[in-house]
Order: C-alpha cells, then structure tokens, then sequence
C-alpha cells in the first residue's frame, strides 16, 4: 500500500490515494508482454518485496529513488526524489522543498538514531526553515501492503515479473478510517486491487498500478512510477544550494528549542537544538503526543512561538 503525499501532510490527497500496493508498468496495465511463468516464483511474498523496497534497502544498491505519483482525481503528478543525502518532494507546478538529514540523537542503549533534523529550502521565496523529524521516508506503508493477497504472477519477456494482488474491505476501510478518508457508506465491498512490476531477481518496484472499488465498479486508480539512479532534478540544485548556505551561515541571535516528553514521570525525556533566529524552527513530536503546552500544568497550549524567543515545549500522550 503506498499514498501519494504533498510535501506537508501525511494525509492522502484523496480518496484514490489510499494505494495499498500494487504496481504496474508506468501507468499502463498490460504494457509489456506477459507469458507464463518459467521460473518458481513460490518464495516470493508480500513480505519479501516490502523487505527489498525498503529505502535503506534500495540506497545501499542505488545512489537515488525517483517517484512519480498520479491518480484519476487530480491532473497533478507528485514527485519525490530522495538519495543518502536529500529528500527533494514536488506537488504540481509549487511547494518545492528539499531536505537534507543528519544524525540528532543516538539511543544511548542500542546506538540507534532516535531523532533527525531536516533543513527545508522552499521556491516561493527562498524562505528556509530547520525542522527536527523522527522517521526517515518510505515510499510503501508496510502494514496494509504485508495484507494484500497475491493473486497471480506473471513472468515478463524482459525479465520483470507482474503481481496482481487485493485488498478485501475490511482491510481497505480500516486503512480509509485510520487515514480519515471519506467513502461512500452502506457499501457491501470496498477492494483495492493493484498491479506491481518487480525485478525478477531483485523483487524492486519500477510500478505499480492501483485501482478502487465500491461494489465491484471502479471508483479510482492511481499510479506510481519509480526509477533509480536517476539523475537530480533541475530545481534540486539551486535549493541545494540554499541548504549549504544555511549549514554554512554564521549563527547569529541564537535561540533555543526544547521539548519536553512525558514531564513529572518516570518517562520523561527531552531534547534541545539551537538555529538562528532568521529561520524558522518547526518542530515534530513523537507519534502519539499530540498535547503541546508550554506550561507543565497544561494550561497553556503550543501556538507556534513568535519566532525570536527561545521555547519550551511540554509534550504529552493526553490533555
């Protein structure tokens, strides 16, 4: 299962965005020839062409990840090209922003990263932002996808094998209500069926091609292309220019972000970091703490800052 994002929400754009995984040709069913399989295709699994698609994955065998997002709702087609480096993500002809990711903060138990910090260059006017970030990019949701049912496999004449996979109802509503996304009640089934072309040997995604159903008629489909090792898009280059002067840039009228989890309690952590008072600082909580305050005793709720002051921000699971 995969969304199609715009570079500030999480939230599919709409309702055909829900794309649970399957892939096809560059967005067109059917495009290369399909024989019968030849080779013994019992060991692959939705498990294993998540495993093998994993970004980490992927970047360890390639410099780049390049996708192309398009549905049936919206003529506008999302980009988002990531490399070790930079995450760069397009929404139609605007709201450009490239990120660049460094290690924030090592669990002290077992080394592994637990926070991040991207920079952000934005087109419109070269506005640039620091923002602390906890997860790294994934172009498939992992848990819906690991439920579809493959349903057919198919060898290709070059080498690439189509996998037809569904999604039953309620899999796809559990997937719609977690997401919030609206759909027509009283329906008897709700299927997402798609169509992913893999590597034979490797199992990596080049498409894959997602359609919708609302009892049996189509209702949406949406397609996802990806290429790897491709070349940096044009408008990378002059936004990555604007991180280095930002990574660069003397800090001046310093002020200081903290955030505080779990304040009182035997859990509680925090975490600070320092910019320049000429950017603007978002930062992102964990999943789950979704009360900010700027008080311990919860009284007065996170508004944003003014953008000058230092802050402290007190973080918890419920008000």
């Amino acid at each position: 299962m995969y969304q199609i994002q715009n570079n500030r929400s999480k939230l599919a754009v709409s309702a055909c965005f829900i794309l649970i995984t399957a892939f096809v040709i560059t967005g067109c069913s059917g495009a290369s020839s399909k024989n019968e399989v030849q080779k013994d295709t019992s060991n692959i699994t939705m498990a294993a062409i998540i495993e093998a698609n994993k970004s980490q994955n992927i970047l360890s065998r390639h410099g780049s990840i390049f996708v192309e997002d398009s549905t049936s709702d919206s003529e506008e087609v999302y980009y988002t090209y990531v490399s070790a480096d930079y995450m760069y993500q397009k929404s139609g002809e605007s709201n450009i922003v490239v990120s660049e990711e460094e290690n924030w903060e090592c669990d002290e138990d077992n080394g592994e990263r637990t926070f991040y910090y991207y920079w952000f260059a934005m087109d419109e006017n070269e506005e640039k932002e620091m923002r602390s970030v906890p997860s790294d990019y994934e172009y498939i949701e992992e848990v819906y996808t690991g439920r579809e049912k493959i349903e057919n496999i198919q060898e290709n004449s070059d080498g690439t094998l189509t996998i037809t996979t569904l999604l039953g109802t309620d899999d796809v509503k559990e997937f719609y209500d977690s997401y919030q996304i609206e759909y027509p009640q009283g329906l008897d089934t709700l299927e997402q069926r798609s169509e992913y072309v893999v590597d034979g040997n490797t199992l990596e995604i080049s498409s894959v091609y997602m359609t919708v159903f609302y009892d049996g008629s189509e209702a949406s489909n949406a397609t996802r292309k990806i290429t790897y090792d491709a070349e940096q898009p044009d408008e990378l280059n002059t936004l990555t220019e604007l991180i280095y002067e930002y990574k660069n840039d003397k800090t001046t009228n310093e002020r200081t972000a903290k955030v505080i989890y779990d304040y009182g309690t035997d859990r509680e952590q925090s975490y600070e970091f320092k910019a320049n008072q000429k950017y603007r600082v978002i930062v992102n909580t964990r999943d789950g703490y979704d009360y900010l305050y700027t008080d311990p005793e919860k009284t007065q709720e996170y508004d944003g800052g003014d953008g000058v002051s230092d802050i402290t921000i007190y973080a918890f699971t419920e008000e």
